[in-house]
């Protein structure tokens, strides 16, 4: 089910800086821009780097674990926030309608089917079940969510989309990222876990006994895939389905923030090229976005402090990556220009 996702070109490195550096500015002066219109060029091709039609994917479910007290709020938020999203209240709709990006919701397994017209039911369950007590999924919904998340990226590409971003909702899926992350990098629990959406003292220590015996219920799992299906979440599982068709079909990916980031994690385990193919768009202030990045060796775009989720970060970075490509392809060179590169 993992597709063979090959390394992104660097045999036009040469051809692609050489563009770069001869366009009308002093050599690096557009920072971070110029690293990324070297990863776009690289993906999409050196001559033009066509970013068409972008479109957000955002997984939602719910999640087992929640029983366990994980979260101050209660799981029948996912529900509601999910209406709010088809309403276009929630700022993911916000910031999408600004920078006129695609949005597809997607129904991965709440609690109560979605019966909205404009959510996409891709259902592997009522939610997950507790980690804690059991494997979260099982292998066939791990498998058929893997299938899913193929089948929605490779419809959005068919359709025209040159360029996809991640986003989700779930109550308690901050703690799922914090065990998926703990578990595959081989770190604590308390570098991983953060307050997620407001717990107090109380709460947060409460939270953390409950993770930690469930790293441990799961101690002997070595096989990155049997991890996912023992900690994950169904919107998770969706979502790096999604991710490794669309780096193995050749379309840069746009990563949120901690959530999505823990789902990249997973897809840099099983299929290490994938990671030649993601911007990761913002820093989260959740504390394990730090620990995922660093262990991944990548830095995000922007730090505005976030930690929304929703894909939030994808659709307030997405006109930086907009500016990244518009330089590459319309920039003028010195040549063009006639503008001399060195002193009279």
């Amino acid at each position: 089910m993992i597709p063979n996702i090959k390394p992104i070109d660097k045999l036009k490195m040469d051809e692609i800086t050489n563009k770069i550096d001869h366009k009308t500015k002093p050599l690096g002066s557009l920072g971070r821009l110029e690293e990324l219109a070297i990863q776009l060029a690289q993906i999409l091709g050196s001559e033009h780097i066509d970013l068409r039609q972008p479109k957000i994917l955002l997984f939602a479910g719910d999640h087992g674990l929640t029983e366990e007290g994980i979260s101050p709020y209660p799981q029948v938020v996912t529900q509601q926030m999910i209406q709010n999203f088809v309403n276009g209240g929630a700022a993911i709709n916000v910031f999408s309608r600004q920078h006129q990006i695609a949005l597809d919701i997607v129904d991965c397994g709440l609690v109560s089917p979605t019966t909205s017209p404009e959510v996409v039911n891709l259902r592997l369950g009522s939610g997950t079940q507790s980690s804690l007590r059991g494997s979260a999924m099982t292998k066939d919904q791990y498998q058929k969510g893997l299938e899913n998340g193929k089948a929605i990226a490779r419809k959005a590409i068919d359709n025209g989309t040159t360029i996809l971003g991640f986003g989700e909702m779930g109550i308690g899926n901050s703690s799922i990222a914090a065990l998926l992350a703990a578990k595959l990098i081989d770190c604590d629990i308390t570098l991983t876990a953060g307050r997620g959406t407001g717990c107090d003292d109380e709460q947060m220590n409460s939270k953390l006994e409950v993770l930690k015996k469930v790293l441990t219920f799961h101690e002997s799992l070595d096989n990155h895939e049997d991890i996912i299906c023992a900690l994950g979440g169904f919107e998770q599982v969706t979502a790096l389905g999604a991710i490794l068709e669309a780096c193995s079909v050749g379309i840069p990916v746009m990563i949120d923030g901690f959530i999505m980031s823990s789902v990249a994690l997973c897809a840099a385990k099983l299929a290490p090229h994938s990671l030649d193919y993601m911007i990761f768009t913002h820093k989260s202030a959740s504390p394990g976005h730090q620990v995922i990045m660093e262990h991944l060796g990548k830095k995000p775009l922007i730090d505005l402090g976030m930690r929304l989720g929703e894909g939030s970060g994808v659709a307030v970075a997405w006109p930086i990556i907009q500016s990244s490509a518009a330089f590459y392809n319309e920039m003028a060179s010195f040549a063009d220009a006639n503008v001399s590169t060195t002193d009279a």
